[in-house]
């Protein structure tokens, strides 16, 4: 089990870097003893799978699960581009 769980995405479905700020954090309270999890790609996970991995990292210890929410509106942009150009 995990003491914080981390989800974050990438600045673009085309760039596949993994997002900094999640794993700056991470590794910082892991430094302090902090067993910490980031998922990257978040946008890749949908309900069930999210459901999976938090029944699977929360226990007793958990102190907190954060969503990096600084480029989801960018990403947003880019899954609603996609969409409208698969329906043409």
């Amino acid at each position: 089990m995990y003491h914080g769980i981390l989800f974050t995405e990438c600045t673009s479905q085309n760039w596949l870097g993994r997002g900094y700020g999640a794993h700056r954090l991470a590794n910082e309270l892991r430094r302090h003893g902090f067993k910490i999890l980031v998922i990257d790609w978040a946008f890749a996970v949908d309900f069930e799978l999210y459901k999976e991995i938090l029944d699977l990292a929360i226990g007793n210890e958990t102190l907190f699960v954060g969503f990096s929410t600084s480029i989801f509106p960018y990403r947003m942009q880019d899954v609603e581009g996609q969409k409208d150009r698969k329906s043409t």
